[in-house]
């Protein structure tokens, strides 16, 4: 349990707190049907070797108040058994699962109370680095490139960060992030500025790579997908 809350944080609390979703829930069945929208994602973690797909479906809008999915309304995965949870505060009803490996193609299919199927299928796109460093000098930071250049909607992702952390931190001396979204990009620039309040030496370093659209079958107030990539984590140095 506690692994799985860990992960819908990782997914959702940013997209909560910028957007100000509401956390309240409600019955699917209760409300105008031609107004849910669906927020889809499917991510891969390298280091985890795991892949974890989750919805939550909202009246009105992306804001809207989360919705439950009983009287005849109800949301799977083609690849992995979606469950039902709720965290008071933060997310409201959402449902995930989670696979060992990498589960690139996957199917989301939303059924509205009237029996009416949304259904929007989406392909993880894996990355790597094209050449990793072995030690970051920030009187000399490399571009750092990846493979597979980017396309319209992704964006790459660089993320550095101290070995005793289990994941991304907002505090800058455990966690720094660099990113792109240069359509046609293989590398992401480096600024020692961002660096600045992270001390030299051993750190862990992995890619992400995040491609958000709209899905292709949703109600009048449409939807979000989104597919994420992040590598195994590796080991460099960082020094002056």
């Amino acid at each position: 349990m506690r692994n799985r809350l860990q992960r819908l944080l990782g997914s959702f609390v940013v997209l909560v707190l910028l957007s100000a979703c509401s956390t309240d829930t409600e019955r699917c069945d209760d409300v105008n049907q031609s107004r849910i929208h669906q927020y889809l994602s499917m991510s891969y973690s390298g280091k985890e070797d795991r892949t974890t797909a989750s919805a939550t479906l909202r009246f009105g809008d992306s804001s809207g108040t989360t919705l439950e999915m009983v009287g005849g309304c109800s949301i799977t995965n083609d690849q992995i058994t979606l469950t039902t949870g709720f965290l008071s505060g933060f997310l409201g009803t959402y449902y995930d699962g989670s696979k060992s490996g990498l589960v690139a193609s996957q199917s989301f299919t939303f059924t509205d109370m009237n029996g009416v199927a949304y259904t929007n299928a989406g392909t993880i796109t894996s990355t790597a680095f094209s050449s990793p460093p072995t030690t970051l000098s920030r009187a000399s930071l490399p571009a750092i490139a990846f493979a597979d250049a980017l396309t319209t909607g992704e964006t790459m992702s660089v993320n550095l960060l101290n070995p005793t952390q289990d994941g991304a931190t907002d505090e800058t001396d455990k966690f720094v992030s660099f990113s792109t979204s240069t359509v046609g990009g293989t590398t992401v620039a480096l600024s020692a500025q961002s660096l600045a309040n992270m001390a030299n030496g051993a750190k862990k370093m992995y890619l992400e790579r995040t491609k958000t659209s709209t899905p292709t079958n949703v109600t009048q107030v449409g939807g979000t997908l989104v597919q994420k990539y992040a590598t195994p984590h590796i080991d460099v140095t960082l020094a002056d």
